[in-house]
């Protein structure tokens, strides 16, 4: 669990599968090829991060901010991303299973 640590923002390729982040400021960080898998982001502000190729299997996303967030070719796969803000770039993104509940597409 890494509640209350100092996370850098170049995170690119890191393994935080699993973590508790909620409500951290990701915004314009670089988490590319990232494993966020299981992780639980809710309320996070992911504003103009770079979110390429990273996994967000069964990760928790709602409502967090994904405004103007790059996610070509990232996995989410069973994410929720329930009343999350998704003005986001998901070109060739995977979202199989992908829980949008409360979106206005």
């Amino acid at each position: 669990d890494l509640t209350g640590a100092k996370l850098p923002h170049a995170l690119a390729g890191t393994n935080l599968a699993g973590q508790n982040l909620a409500g951290r400021d990701f915004s314009g960080a670089d988490l590319s090829s990232a494993d966020m898998s299981g992780a639980n982001l809710s309320g996070c502000n992911l504003r103009g991060t770079n979110l390429q190729g990273a996994k967000f299997e069964r990760a928790k996303l709602n409502d967090a901010d994904l405004t103007d967030a790059t996610a070509n070719k990232a996995i989410f796969l069973r994410a929720d991303l329930t009343s999350a803000k998704l003005p986001l770039n998901l070109a060739g993104a995977n979202l199989a299973n992908l829980d949008l509940a409360g979106r206005d597409l």
